[in-house]
């Protein structure tokens, strides 16, 4: 290996790798080019917030606004955790879970939840209603217009506000810096008409520029593939099996958002691709396949039909 400090490059004679010290560190680490650029940061002491990119991603660079929305998902989402491991007349919750394959550590590892089935509930733990939960401060307690802008309250015909996901599962989405953004749930009733309900877009969340799971992928080895597949049950079924570097989409196409994302994680190569083994995901797997190798990606597309 050969370090040249004038002109800040190294190179292999091995491998025949080479680049600048932040390649050296995601390639070494296996970690993501961000990771990298805050790792070589620490080391040399040098503040990161310098750095445009960061200061675009810093949380303290959110609104008043943005923040007090970050503060409401992250309320709610222990809210919505705690309800589906603590209390037992929300066991259906649980079992329903557990029938699919999910045990308590994978649960925990997600962070997934359960809205109540109760129309009130969620809003009164939120707005602290009657002051029923003591030792509040005023940054915990939320007024309703606040649960609307962050997409988790809505307004029914009759002007009541209630909380958009009532009876079901719920996953806490999170942005590439591990900012809690948004939910998406699970129908339990089987009555809705849509089986998953997502947040509504807001200052926080576009669903086009966020991939459930990214703020996860953590390379450990040599592998340079990632898994990309439709919905969160499937993410999480590939955790499940060991296959950790995958995400999810929340529908069926793959935005140019998504590969500013995916370019961050510079040394990902091949990307298989596995969404549902139907006329859509069919469809899907091939204009997302299109897509990708024209952005420089080798890809693979999963075939469920040889299992």
């Amino acid at each position: 290996l050969s370090v040249s400090p004038s002109k800040n490059v190294w190179k292999c004679f091995v491998c025949d790798a080479k680049g600048s010290v932040f390649d050296f560190v995601w390639k070494i680490e296996k970690c993501s080019f961000i990771d990298a650029v805050k790792k070589v940061a620490e080391i040399s002491n040098y503040d990161i917030s310098n750095i445009s990119f960061f200061k675009k991603n810093n949380s303290e660079q959110f609104t008043p606004k943005q923040k007090r929305i970050l503060l409401a998902n992250e309320r709610l989402g222990k809210f919505f955790h705690d309800q589906l491991l603590l209390l037992k007349a929300n066991a259906h919750a649980l079992n329903y879970l557990k029938s699919r394959g999910l045990d308590e550590e994978v649960i925990k590892k997600f962070k997934i939840g359960y809205a109540v089935n109760d129309k009130n509930r969620t809003i009164d733990f939120l707005t602290n209603k009657n002051n029923a939960l003591l030792n509040l401060t005023p940054e915990q307690q939320f007024n309703e217009q606040e649960l609307l802008d962050a997409g988790i309250a809505t307004v029914n015909s009759k002007g009541e506000i209630l909380p958009l996901l009532i009876d079901r599962i719920t996953f806490p989405i999170y942005d590439a810096n591990n900012n809690l953004v948004a939910f998406s749930g699970r129908d339990l009733s089987g009555k809705a008409d849509n089986k998953y309900l997502h947040t509504k877009a807001t200052e926080v969340f576009d669903k086009s520029k966020i991939l459930y799971n990214f703020n996860r992928v953590n390379f450990t080895n040599n592998d340079d593939t990632l898994i990309i597949c439709e919905g969160f049950m499937d993410c999480i079924a590939y955790n499940r099996a060991g296959y950790t570097n995958c995400v999810a989409t929340m529908g069926t196409q793959i935005t140019q958002n998504h590969v500013y994302l995916l370019k961050s994680l510079k040394f990902v190569k091949t990307i298989i691709l596995s969404f549902d083994n139907d006329n859509a995901g069919t469809i899907a797997n091939i204009n997302n396949a299109k897509f990708l190798i024209d952005n420089g990606y080798n890809v693979t597309i999963a075939n469920y039909q040889d299992f």
